[in-house]
C-alpha cells in the first residue's frame, strides 16, 4: 500500500486511520504541485530508477533532489 510522507497511523482504526492517510497525501500533493511533472519524472528517472513500482512516499524520492528542480509557483 502507498505510503504518503509523515503518515503515521499507529494505534488509529477505522475512519480515523483513513482520515489520516488522506491528511497525509492532500499534504504531500500539495508539495509536490508546486513542481512540473515533467520536472519531477526527469529528477526521478535520473535519480530513483523504478520508482514507478514502490510504494514510497514521491516526496520523500524526490526530496534529496529539490535543488534540481524548478518551482512551479
Amino acid at each position: 500500500m502507498f505510503q504518503p510522507h509523515c503518515f503515521d497511523g499507529r494505534g488509529l482504526l477505522g475512519i480515523d486511520a483513513v482520515e489520516a492517510w488522506l491528511d497525509a497525501a492532500r499534504n504531500e500533493a500539495k508539495w509536490l504541485a508546486h513542481f512540473s511533472a515533467d520536472d519531477l519524472a526527469r529528477v526521478l528517472d535520473a535519480h530513483e530508477p523504478g520508482y514507478l513500482d514502490t510504494t514510497t512516499s514521491l516526496r520523500d524520492l524526490i526530496e534529496p533532489y529539490t535543488a534540481e528542480l524548478v518551482l512551479d509557483d
